[in-house]
């Protein structure tokens, strides 16, 4: 997983990224990376209050036992994620929690599209109304590193990044942290990570989730965004490795996505014109839907 500390230190090269004449971005994937690209088009339009969410799970919502959860990445890079310090900003303050003390959502990803209707059917319970398909059985909750350094850089009044999972995840991961499978101390924390390891399953038959929800007063946006696997990639591949490989081709100009031509070292959302960014990400998909309102 991506640490937040590690791009801090990141940052620290700047100087001397702009004096040896580099561009360097780091936090190209998915979050950090594309959905954080999609965030700050959401308060470059004025928006004040700006929620984040991403989530990797099996098209299968039964695997996993209790987790309900199955792998596309690393187990250790999971628990990092949910056990590191997050930071976020609120009532215009920056704050920084450990999530797995903070409150479960509950929250919905809506779609159009039959073709994701015919792949999901099977496997989950969606719901539908005016004229979307939902999937309902899903919880957030705020976890480290996806918000990137935006806190940092963006000038909102509520600025937080938050994990999806199938309903019931979190309670089984929360209690696992109040009895301490996740300490460092005696061990436990890798203990738990190679026991992990071998319970969770693993998939190719995944989705990628994503939701930007922005208020202001009474005005709401909103975003959602379900990426299917294909018969080569995984989804987490695809939106993790795409991110990259459109940050590698702006960065050597052969497509035209930089907001400016300065050196040294910047987030995707910062140095990235994120329509531009999403109008190539398009390119590269299939088995996917992005909708905003």
């Amino acid at each position: 997983g991506q640490s937040t500390w590690t791009t801090l230190k990141q940052k620290s090269y700047d100087s001397l990224a702009r004096e040896k004449k580099i561009l360097v971005v780091p936090e190209t994937g998915l979050a950090p990376g594309i959905i954080n690209i999609i965030g700050k088009l959401f308060i470059e339009e004025g928006i004040e209050n700006v929620y984040l969410y991403t989530g990797g799970l099996p098209i299968n919502s039964n695997l996993g036992g209790p987790l309900r959860y199955a792998t596309t990445w690393s187990i250790e890079g999971l628990i990092q994620e949910y056990t590191d310090l997050s930071v976020s900003i609120k009532d215009s303050n920056i704050i920084f929690n450990q999530g797995l003390l903070t409150e479960i959502e509950e929250i919905e990803i809506k779609f159009k599209s039959l073709e994701i209707y015919e792949k999901l059917k099977n496997f989950q319970k969606l719901d539908y109304k005016n004229g979307y398909y939902y999937i309902s059985n899903l919880e957030a909750i705020i976890t480290s590193d996806g918000v990137s350094l935006m806190p940092f850089d963006c000038s909102c009044k509520n600025l937080e990044y938050k994990t999806i999972r199938y309903k019931g995840h979190y309670e089984v991961i929360k209690t696992l942290y109040k009895l301490g499978f996740f300490d460092e101390v005696r061990g436990l924390k890798s203990t738990t990570i190679q026991m992990l390891e071998k319970i969770v399953p693993k998939t190719h038959e995944d989705m990628v989730l994503m939701k930007v929800v922005g208020t202001s007063g009474n005005k709401i946006k909103e975003f959602n965004g379900i990426v299917l696997y294909d018969d080569r990639w995984t989804a987490m591949q695809k939106m993790t490795g795409y991110g990259c490989v459109i940050s590698a081709l702006g960065i050597i100009k052969e497509i035209d996505i930089l907001k400016h031509e300065n050196y040294g070292v910047f987030m995707p959302y910062e140095i990235f014109d994120g329509k531009k960014f999403l109008s190539y990400l398009f390119k590269f998909l299939k088995h996917f839907e992005f909708n905003y309102d």
